[in-house]
């Protein structure tokens, strides 16, 4: 894993390093069931907020 904080160019501290892994795989596992159902592009967009 150490290569992919590399190639991002991400400074993490060595000992932080485990918990960004378990992240990174826990956002693929979102990214997966979200990615499973994909929406029709007849879908209207949200407004967007503007205060």
């Amino acid at each position: 894993m150490n290569y992919l904080f590399d190639a991002l160019g991400l400074s993490v501290r060595e000992e932080w390093r485990a918990d960004v892994k378990n992240y990174f795989m826990l956002s693929a596992r979102m990214a997966e069931v979200l990615e499973a159902h994909p929406l029709a592009m007849t879908e209207d967009l949200a407004p967007v907020f503007r205060p």
